[in-house]
């Protein structure tokens, strides 16, 4: 059984933001392993849309165990800021198609996701996001680049009126970044996301 742990973010679920410290995963396998192939073709439909879009920065992504309320999880070595791979949950990504789908619109009605068009892929855009920037990456582009993120978090923070995004994009400014990325890959444009994209190839994220 293979076992991990390291400093991580893990996606859309209101308990996420006990998330601070150490998430463990386990019994790590490959996408491909997924029980409905339905899933499993969007999954890698949604990475290759990713990639043209946004452009890949992490390609170490699998299945594993992990606690129930979360979806997916992205790890940053604490040591060098590098990305250390994505995983989503077994225990979400072996469920049918239909039950992923009505999981993240629970989400979408609760206001805590952002919405996007595409329910099913949500989980695996976000954590692509985090692999493009976060605040753990510590090359000089990233670092530039996060201090107009986080100018950008902070004038989007202040605005009463915020359509479509979820409560999880208030978390901090990593959350806001690969929520709006979801929006950008999946979702209806708006000034933040145009800003977004704008700063990603600026700095070549």
């Amino acid at each position: 059984m293979a076992k991990t742990s390291g400093k991580g973010r893990g996606g859309f679920s209101p308990r996420d933001l006990a998330l601070v410290g150490t998430i463990t995963v386990t019994e790590v396998r490959g996408l491909a392993t997924m029980k409905d192939p339905a899933v499993y073709r969007d999954v890698k439909q949604a990475i290759a849309r990713y990639e043209a879009e946004i452009g890949l920065r992490d390609r170490d992504i699998k299945l594993a165990n992990m606690n129930t309320n979360i979806n997916g999880v992205h790890f940053t070595t604490v040591a060098d800021g590098k990305n250390a791979g994505i995983y989503l949950n077994s225990k979400v990504y072996d469920m049918k198609k239909k039950d992923i789908i009505a999981r993240t619109k629970s989400a979408y009605k609760s206001g805590w996701s952002s919405k996007t068009n595409k329910p099913l892929v949500h989980t695996i855009t976000h954590e692509l996001a985090h692999g493009t920037w976060n605040t753990h990456h510590k090359a000089a582009s990233s670092i530039a680049a996060g201090k107009e993120i986080t100018k950008l978090y902070k004038d989007w923070s202040q605005k009463t009126y915020r359509k479509g995004y979820g409560k999880y994009s208030h978390t901090n400014v990593n959350e806001f970044f690969a929520e709006s990325v979801s929006r950008i890959v999946h979702g209806t444009p708006d000034k933040y996301t145009r800003k977004i994209k704008y700063i990603i190839r600026k700095y070549k994220l």
